[in-house]
């Protein structure tokens, strides 16, 4: 059995970009009025998001907001942490 430590699995992760240009690319393709729907069931983020056209609408409405408010937290964190063997963010 090949001996994988949780480092090398969090580092084989895709990007948070990659997963949004995935919802994105999956929700253009929907219907405009399923696209609605999904959008009034996300209940301005609140719902849980129980399936994957709810997951990908709730990316498409506030991934771009997520990233920025990732970005302004990484700001405030000490550049040394960037070096040597960087950091891995799970949200």
């Amino acid at each position: 059995m090949k001996n994988t430590t949780t480092e090398g699995i969090i580092r084989s992760f895709p990007s948070f970009d990659y997963f949004l240009g995935k919802a994105k690319s999956h929700i253009s393709q929907l219907s405009q009025k399923r696209q609605e729907i999904l959008k009034d069931m996300l209940d301005h983020g609140k719902k849980c998001l129980n399936s994957s056209d709810l997951l990908d609408m709730y990316l498409c409405c506030y991934g771009d907001i997520h990233r920025e408010q990732l970005l302004m937290a990484y700001k405030q964190l000490p550049s040394s942490l960037f070096y040597n063997n960087g950091i891995s963010v799970i949200d």
